[in-house]
């Protein structure tokens, strides 16, 4: 997050939290309105509050302004090649390291998520892995079949860095459970069938 970002946040906090705080003080009938209008009165505040506002309209517009702007930014890849140039999605990325978990089997699901930024590309990658795998190798192996698969793909020279987070550890069925008619050896029939 960027420093104008934080500050801007940090202060919207703080403003939210004066103007609740005040508004519960006035509820409670700690402060009344009376002393609220003696107290603009006798400093004469119009200017600062004019000014106020015009900062918080402002600071408004550059938070809206970096958000969209940056999920706009972070949510795509752009590269120059001599015919002109081409922007790739992050999901169709996330898609297709989806699929690279069929090359592994000790992976049940994985779930990605990318980021592009001037430093590279970072992917965090959210697998469920079966219970006989071992999980340094195939973390491993996870993270050189990602990094490998898609700087082929995508043919840059940014760096790739590869997160694993191993979000469930799931036992193998040996065989579909059997129902009690079927473990007893009784097959059972569709209903209605002789009709």
């Amino acid at each position: 997050m960027r420093p104008l970002q934080t500050l801007s946040i940090v202060l919207y906090t703080v403003v939210f939290i004066i103007i609740g705080a005040a508004l519960i003080a006035i509820s409670l009938e700690l402060i009344t309105l009376d002393q609220i209008k003696a107290f603009y009165e006798t400093y004469n505040l119009q200017t600062s509050i004019g000014l106020a506002g015009v900062v918080f309209i402002l600071l408004g517009l550059l938070i809206t302004h970096f958000t969209f702007g940056g999920i706009q930014r972070e949510r795509t890849i752009a590269f120059n090649t001599p015919d002109g140039q081409v922007v790739i999605s992050l999901s169709a990325i996330e898609n297709f390291i989806k699929k690279l978990a069929n090359q592994i089997p000790e992976i049940k699901d994985m779930r990605s998520n990318v980021i592009a930024s001037k430093k590279g590309v970072n992917i965090s990658a959210r697998v469920s892995l079966w219970s006989d795998s071992n999980i340094p190798d195939v973390t491993e192996k996870i993270q050189g079949i990602i990094k490998n698969k898609v700087q082929d793909m995508l043919g840059i020279e940014e760096p790739i860095t590869t997160k694993v987070h191993v979000a469930k550890i799931v036992h193998r069925e040996s065989s579909k459970s059997k129902s009690p008619k079927e473990a007893a050896g009784v097959t059972p029939q569709p209903p209605y069938r002789n009709f």
